[in-house]
């Protein structure tokens, strides 16, 4: 073929390329666009799948990064509610000593309550002070990550699993402001449950290993005193759950270490000081049944079926979306791991249905953090148990694009999170100010501006139970602590536009 017959083919696929139609071009566009999308994502999802995903640096970078903005946030958090209480002895003195907090922890076993354990570590935290506080509290929060993630045991270092969880406590827990970023919330619900999960790691590792030595579970004895201590609810899941395994383990023909029988020992008599405080019996003798025994059971039933419901059901939704793209996409896979799964949702519904008993019904949202952690564990195990370096590219696209839109989608939500925090704390420090200047002119009656929440990161939003903000009432309980905080005769909000 000479030269001037290609340039006439030439010529010829030029004018008919010009001659497409407007539309016919766009579609063409709009393919090689896709195209481009499409190969970016295959060498994103390369890349991480093969570099990051199992890199532990990246890893220890993200645990990093997620203390940073819990310890930021924490920061912009005031002491609210019952953190006032607990600051103050009986008479009026501020907690300043280690016998004053030792007093404070004897006077509510015995008139309030039984959780020595969240005692201690809330009168410490009180103690050693709010700005301590902040980096310990940021800390047990990436703890408590850690220890969900650990209680997956996956197949190797798995970031998107991390992730996933650190959403999943972010997004899914309880009222987040009262049981992560209250002083008095966070030391007897994350911090109790991070003793749990600290407890129960060992009994984890019995159904994952032929053998566990004494030296793994030794500790056993301590944690589970203070564990059993923890919370009614909680703590009998806990020793239900242990039990479960050490049961299932020596089903299996494995060898059950002396110290797993111990700690849980342990934790039945650090169940038993919390249970049979005076104090218990006390509060449970404060609240009579106002109908039969049958119908009242069966109101408290439906009550904490209706909180179970609302606290569970996003998790409950996620789990069923993942089993449903793995079970019905990827045909080799299948989840080994249904035992554990079970057994942290039989430990997750104990923990909700229990709270029949309470003797505060309806119970504050709060008391279900344990519940909804043991739900988020059931479903991270059977997330972390997907063999990801297996499943087709197509999944490994879909999955990560979620985990992107979600890594993109947490700073914006994280942002509002801290602006309304910080607008209570910038509130509460202004009053501060402005009291102690009224004090100074002899004024002891006290208005001062309200906070005003916007969302459930915030402690005092939307709190039928403490902590609160200053009532329109001077008697009311957290309007006297803050009298008595500030050394003044009365306080109260500005009244209502």
């Amino acid at each position: 073929m000479n030269s001037t017959t290609q340039n006439n083919i030439f010529e010829s696929k030029t004018n008919t390329a010009q001659e497409l139609p407007p539309c016919a071009c766009s579609r063409v566009q709009v393919a090689l666009i896709y195209s481009t999308l499409g190969n970016c994502l295959s060498n994103a999802t390369d890349f991480y799948f093969t570099n990051l995903n199992a890199n532990k640096l990246f890893f220890g970078v993200v645990l990093f990064l997620i203390f940073v903005s819990m310890l930021l946030i924490n920061f912009r958090t005031p002491l609210v509610g019952d953190d006032y209480v607990f600051s103050l002895m009986p008479d009026g003195r501020r907690v300043e000593t280690i016998s004053d907090a030792t007093g404070k922890i004897i006077d509510d076993y015995l008139h309030w309550g039984g959780r020595v354990a969240s005692g201690i570590l809330t009168n410490t935290a009180v103690l050693v002070g709010k700005p301590i506080f902040n980096f310990f509290n940021a800390g047990i929060y990436t703890l408590l990550c850690l220890l969900i993630y650990l209680h997956t045991v996956p197949r190797k270092t798995n970031l998107l699993l991390l992730l996933g969880i650190h959403f999943g406590v972010w997004f899914f827990s309880p009222v987040f402001g009262q049981t992560i970023l209250w002083l008095n919330g966070a030391t007897v619900y994350m911090w109790g449950t991070a003793l749990i999960l600290l407890f129960l790691l060992p009994y984890r590792w019995l159904l994952e290993k032929q053998n566990v030595s004494w030296k793994h579970m030794i500790w056993l004895v301590p944690v589970g005193l203070l564990a059993g201590n923890c919370g009614v609810n909680v703590s009998v899941s806990m020793i239900l759950l242990g039990a479960a395994i050490v049961a299932c383990s020596w089903y299996a023909g494995r060898k059950i270490p002396l110290c797993s029988v111990v700690g849980l020992v342990c934790a039945l008599v650090g169940f038993a000081v919390c249970y049979f405080a005076p104090g218990m019996a006390q509060r449970a003798g404060d609240v009579p049944f106002n109908s039969s025994f049958i119908v009242e059971m069966m109101r408290r039933f439906v009550v904490v079926s209706h909180v179970t419901f609302v606290n569970s059901i996003g998790l409950i939704l996620v789990g069923f979306l993942i089993i449903t793209l793995f079970t019905h996409c990827e045909k080799s896979f299948r989840c080994q791991k249904w035992r554990i799964i079970s057994l942290f949702l039989f430990a997750s519904f104990v923990a909700n249905y229990i709270m029949v008993m309470s003797p505060m019904i309806p119970t504050p949202p709060r008391a279900y953090f344990g519940a909804v952690v043991f739900l988020l564990i059931a479903v991270a195990t059977y997330f972390g148990d997907i063999p990801f370096e297996e499943i087709t590219l197509p999944m490994r696209r879909l999955v990560l694009s979620l985990f992107c839109g979600l890594v993109l989608t947490f700073p914006f939500h994280y942002g509002i999170a801290l602006l309304d925090v910080n607008m209570t704390y910038t509130t509460y420090k202004q009053r501060q100010v402005y009291i102690e200047e009224q004090k100074k002119l002899g004024n002891l009656d006290i208005v001062v501006p309200r906070a005003t929440p916007m969302t459930l990161y915030n402690p005092i939003y939307d709190a039928p139970t403490s902590p609160k903000d200053v009532q329109y009432n001077t008697d009311h309980w957290i309007n006297k602590a803050w009298a008595r905080y500030y050394n003044i005769n009365s306080i109260l909000p500005e009244p209502r536009n």
